[in-house]
């Protein structure tokens, strides 16, 4: 009879061992998969940034304006920032997330707000 629990217990303690690799495998597929989506979050962010710079270029060069270097650099500042901006809000949208575990109200990362709250940045600082 002994025999007989001992082996269920082992049998059990094998099935669960096993499930336990099996969980222990997918968070780390979980986790590569969630650094690959934040690298490619990171690049089109980038992209975005230098698309909105070369549109800036474009109407300078279209404007006629005479634009020195120191004036460009408050520019990519306001780039810089409204990056780290972007990568904060972000950031707490991810916390909002895990913390309440649904869906991410639209309204808070409503892309096409931020990216016009951008430009508007960016039109504020070469009007300067």
């Amino acid at each position: 009879m002994r025999q007989t629990n001992f082996e269920l217990l082992d049998k059990k303690l094998a099935k669960k061992n096993a499930e336990l690799q099996e969980v222990r495998e997918t968070r780390k597929k979980l986790e590569d998969k969630e650094k690959a989506i934040k690298s490619d979050i990171e690049k089109l962010q980038n992209q975005k940034i230098e698309f909105i710079f070369e549109q800036v270029k474009k109407e300078i060069r279209s404007e006629n304006l005479n634009v020195t270097s120191s004036a460009v650099m408050p520019l990519l500042e306001v780039l810089r920032k409204n990056h780290q901006t972007v990568e904060i809000e972000s950031a707490s949208v991810d916390n909002t997330f895990a913390k309440k575990n649904k869906e991410p109200d639209i309204k808070k990362i409503d892309s096409e707000e931020i990216l016009a709250s951008r430009a508007n940045s960016v039109t504020a600082v070469i009007q300067k």
